[in-house]
This record gives structure tokens, C-alpha cells and sequence, in this order.
């Protein structure tokens, strides 16, 4: 998961993103994270479900190994911290903050790794004296 931070600093880099108002970095962390979030609890919702809907839930869920692996390997060791996955009881609090975790750090560090100093291709026809 670390790995967005130089990612989203080599972004910045080579497509020469300014630094951003912070009007625009709560949108660039806020609106990645709410569609994970979305994702997530979508599909934790339909997997629940009594019903047909809940084999769209689990593949909702397992297909964030292919779509976002770093999200999909945080929530499994938060499952890991538990013995008994069968129990409902399992997926408490460590579950859902796992899950709010794993839709917010990956957009929030590609950000903070967006601001991380480049450097200034400063040469003497763009010096202005």
C-alpha cells in the first residue's frame, strides 16, 4: 500500500500537476474513497442477503483482488486477526474499519505522494530576471 506514495509522486512528475487548492485535494481523496467505500459495503451488504443477490456480493468482493489488491489484502488480515471466520460476530468493528481503511488510504497516499517536492527544470530561457 505504501507503494502510491511514489506512485502518485512520479504522476505528478511527469504529467507536471500544479499543487492543488485544498478545496481540490479533498475531491481527489474524497471522491476515490467514496467509490471504494461504495464498492465494499455494496458488496458486503449483498453478500449478508439471503439470497441470489448474495453471490453478487461475493463476487463483488472477491474481484477487488484484481481491481484494487492492496484494498483486498488489508481487509484479509483484519480476517486474519480472527479465529473463527464462520461466526457473524466476526465481522465486527476490526471488519469495518478495515474496510473504511482500505477505501481511504490508497487515494490519500497517491495524493500526499502528489505533493512531495519535484524538481524545477529551471534553465536560462525560463529564468525571468
Amino acid at each position: 500500500m505504501v507503494l502510491y506514495l511514489p506512485a502518485g509522486w512520479i504522476m505528478a512528475a511527469v504529467r507536471r500537476w500544479n499543487r492543488p487548492t485544498p478545496k481540490e485535494g479533498v475531491k481527489a481523496v474524497l471522491w476515490p474513497a467514496l467509490l471504494a467505500w461504495g464498492w465494499a459495503f455494496g458488496g458486503w451488504l449483498l453478500l449478508i442477503c439471503p439470497s441470489l443477490l448474495s453471490g453478487i456480493g461475493f463476487w463483488m468482493l472477491t474481484s477487488t483482488y484484481f481491481l484494487a489488491c492492496p484494498s483486498f489484502v488489508f481487509m484479509l488480515a483484519a480476517l486474519g486477526q480472527n479465529a473463527d471466520l464462520t461466526a457473524w460476530s466476526t465481522f465486527g468493528f476490526t471488519w469495518y474499519l478495515s474496510i473504511f481503511l482500505a477505501g481511504l488510504l490508497p487515494p490519500l497516499l497517491f495524493f500526499l505522494g502528489s505533493l512531495l517536492p519535484k524538481k524545477r527544470l529551471t534553465t536560462a530561457k525560463n529564468v525571468i530576471e
